[in-house]
């Protein structure tokens, strides 16, 4: 039930949002619109000590417009860019997978208290808002790991700006799906089938942020097939500027005082791991900037640990190459995929290593060694986390 207390924390959170919002558009900051979503709700949310995120639905419309118009730079793949790409894809994603289990296992030994599968969850580089949603069901925290994904995410999306300007940016025009200033009403109503079809559909067959990849995927099709399509389900720019409102505040609401004190004690420790996690994945995008031969700019957007959502609709806005939504639909994919899997490596690692240690103990000793990880790599109950 909607009160008049959360009418007004709603209200007070989009009138920040539009002043910054105009502020950040004055001062041509890339998805200003996107920022200021995320601070006007953080604000709120922090302010009222409750979570302030946006409906179900409204995340789901906004990934799709983000889907619809991340499309743009694929259009431009030919058959050798893929084989050119694949390389430095390959090497990314292993790379930033390997990356989020070494530190997961480190913050697992620094915070023993979290245990091995909420410390490697909280720390997989991709699909922030899939692998907070399936982190309970995998035996993690599932609040620390949501913590922790938003955390790094709201960093990366506030920082990029600063990066970017400071890397360079091209600035060509878009040529094909991009948001235009054209209204339409035919076009309008087909987008919006378009999103809920397809995104209906790859949630059907179980695809990772299925209102996000199915119209993507979907419009590609229609761009191969015949660009007017494409260009027809295009999205305005006040919708293109509402979706990334909307990406922004889902990140920024969920900041609320009684989330962050339960974490309180680990707040250090998380942003020491964030930080390490970001400058690895620049020494990535180092890397294949040299390999793919793009700028250093589209390579830290394309190997950047996480906010697909945000990261996309940046990369729109400063008119990205194809590697930047290449290796990120790759990466997300990939991360969502070995989250399920994660948990069940460690616990293996674990066993093997209290079997070990077991009996080189009991040749010398005959007592017992209990393994440093738990082998059922399940999270302790979450009080123990809060005290």
């Amino acid at each position: 039930m909607i009160t008049v207390t959360n009418y007004s924390r709603w209200i007070s959170a989009a009138v920040v949002v539009i002043a910054l919002g105009a502020l950040f558009t004055y001062l041509d900051l890339p998805a200003g619109w996107l920022i200021a979503g995320m601070l006007g709700a953080a604000s709120v949310a922090l302010l009222s000590r409750r979570e302030l995120t946006p409906p179900a639905k409204a995340m789901s419309a906004a990934q799709g417009v983000i889907g619809v118009v991340a499309v743009e730079p694929l259009t431009k793949l030919t058959p050798s860019d893929l084989v050119h790409f694949a390389g430095c894809a390959a090497f990314s994603v292993s790379v930033t997978l390997t990356l989020s289990v070494v530190l997961g296992l480190l913050l697992a030994r620094l915070a023993k208290d979290l245990g091995a599968a909420t410390a490697n969850l909280s720390l997989i580089a991709g699909g922030a808002s899939t692998i907070s949603s399936m982190a309970k069901e995998l035996g993690a925290d599932e609040r620390y790991v949501a913590l922790s994904q938003y955390l790094r995410l709201t960093i990366v999306v506030l920082t990029m700006p600063v990066v970017l300007s400071a890397l360079g940016t091209r600035d060509t025009a878009p040529e094909l799906v991009a948001a235009h200033d054209h209204w339409s009403v035919v076009g309008l109503v087909a987008m919006a089938a378009l999103i809920v079809a397809a995104g209906r559909g790859a949630k059907l067959i179980r695809l990772p942020a299925p209102f996000l990849l199915g119209p993507l995927v979907v419009t590609a099709a229609l761009a191969v097939a015949d660009p007017s399509l494409a260009t027809l389900v295009s999205p305005t720019t006040v919708i293109t500027d509402v979706a990334y409102v909307v990406i922004g505040w889902q990140a920024g609401g969920g900041f609320a005082v009684d989330v962050l004190r339960r974490f309180v004690r680990l707040i250090p420790l998380t942003l020491g791991f964030i930080a390490l996690t970001i400058g690895s994945c620049f020494g990535v995008a180092v890397i294949v900037s040299h390999w793919a031969g793009v700028s250093l700019s589209d390579a830290y957007l394309a190997t950047t640990p996480g906010g697909i959502y945000g990261v996309l609709a940046i990369a729109n806005e400063v008119h990205s190459g194809p590697i930047v939504v290449t290796l990120q639909v790759l990466r997300l994919i990939t991360m969502v995929v070995a989250a399920g899997m994660i948990p069940k490596l460690v616990g293996w690692l674990s066993q093997r290593r209290g079997r070990a240690g077991g009996a080189a103990v009991n040749s010398c000793s005959g007592r017992p060694v209990v393994p440093y990880l738990n082998p059922t790599v399940t999270s302790p109950a979450p009080a123990s986390v809060a005290r």
